[in-house]
């Protein structure tokens, strides 16, 4: 994956990479703490992998930040991809998925094309794995940033 153009996002990797472990060990959502990086509290999210061992989980919204809600119009919390994203939901569904099959992050970078009536906001994002035993992948942490003609934005 290209290194993220956004500092935020590169300080998310970054903080992300020195949390796993020797061998391919993944970070769990326990050895990330908020308070060690405060600045990303407003664009982070995280999605839980329902049905680690399926080849098609459910992906469900844990938490959505305060940037993602205004974009989105709401929190969505609780609710899967699908009922958040509707016939759009593919798109996030395939992220996801890239961060499980490499066990490791993947990033996006365009306009908000899947957003009804926000196609004029250009977007940033990366998604990675987390895994309680440090094996199977039952979160994905991640972070977008949002701007508007040039203007970082949330």
């Amino acid at each position: 994956m290209p290194a993220p153009q956004d500092l935020l996002l590169q300080d998310l990797l970054v903080y992300w990479q020195s949390k796993c472990g020797p061998s391919g060990r993944l970070p769990g959502r326990g050895d990330i703490d908020p308070a060690d990086k405060p600045q990303l509290l407003p664009h982070l999210f995280l999605i839980d992998v329902d049905g680690t061992g399926d080849a098609r989980p459910d992906y469900r919204v844990r938490l959505i930040s305060t940037a993602q809600s205004v974009i989105y119009n709401g929190s969505y919390t609780g609710q899967t991809i699908e009922q958040m994203m509707g016939n759009k939901a593919t798109l996030f569904r395939h992220a996801f998925d890239q961060a499980r099959q490499r066990r490791g992050p993947v990033g996006y970078a365009g306009k908000l094309v899947w957003w009804f009536g926000k196609e004029w906001i250009d977007f940033e994002s990366i998604q990675m794995p987390l895994a309680s035993d440090g094996n199977t992948i039952d979160m994905i942490i991640g972070a977008g940033v949002f701007s508007i003609m040039g203007r970082k934005w949330g």
